[in-house]
Order: structure tokens, then C-alpha cells, then sequence
């Protein structure tokens, strides 16, 4: 995203710049958890929502919070770094240990560093 030309073309308009300042670029981040969740359907005849309920999607959120506070483009749960291959794990670092009122027990948190000046 960072390398599309048409959104960076976007960010130096007058508006843009304006309102977000010099130099401001799109930010995306991704925060990733297992876990189960319940999922049900809100809504009237017309117009139906999918609507979602687990302590996990709330861990799924702070998680998501925290990617700012730690100023992280990518955090992953301990939930989910438990489950993936040595591979996959040997790219990740860990970063801090939380405690959730969602879940009792300590979560590690963990990051894959990107680098845009490459």
C-alpha cells in the first residue's frame, strides 16, 4: 500500500495535507488471535448483520489497541504463535506479556518487524 502511486498521489492533496499534515502516509495494522466465537444475526427483514460474541473477539481488540501503544504494525497473540510452524515462529519476536481481564492467564505478544525503508 505504501508503494501504490495513486494513494500516495492522494496524500499530497492540498485537503489531505490540511488535515492530516505533511508527510502523513497510510497506516495499516493487524492484529491476529485464535480462538472460538459465537456467531449470530441481528437485524429486520430488509437488512441482516452478522454479530459475533467471544471473550476472544475482545482480546482480538484490545490486541488490536495495542498495536499503536507499541507503535506495531503486526501483533500476534501467543494463542495463535503457539500453533504455527518453527518457521513461521523464528520471524516473530516477542514483545511483552499482557493480562487481559478477558482471559486469566498472561498472553504473550509478539511482532514481525517490517522495515519501509526497503
Amino acid at each position: 500500500m505504501r508503494r501504490a502511486a495513486h494513494i500516495n498521489q492522494f496524500y499530497k492533496r492540498p485537503e489531505i495535507v490540511h488535515k492530516f499534515g505533511q508527510g502523513s502516509r497510510p497506516h495499516l495494522t493487524f492484529a491476529l488471535h485464535m480462538g472460538w466465537t459465537i456467531e449470530g444475526t441481528i437485524g429486520s427483514e430488509s437488512k441482516i448483520d452478522a454479530c459475533y460474541l467471544s471473550p476472544h473477539m475482545q482480546a482480538s481488540y484490545k490486541l488490536q489497541e495495542l498495536c499503536d501503544f507499541f507503535d506495531q504494525q503486526i501483533l500476534v497473540s501467543e494463542s495463535l504463535y503457539s500453533m504455527m510452524s518453527l518457521k513461521a515462529r523464528n520471524t516473530l519476536r516477542k514483545i511483552d506479556v499482557v493480562v487481559m481481564k478477558e482471559h486469566k492467564e498472561p498472553l504473550g505478544i509478539y511482532t514481525y518487524d517490517l522495515s519501509f525503508s526497503s
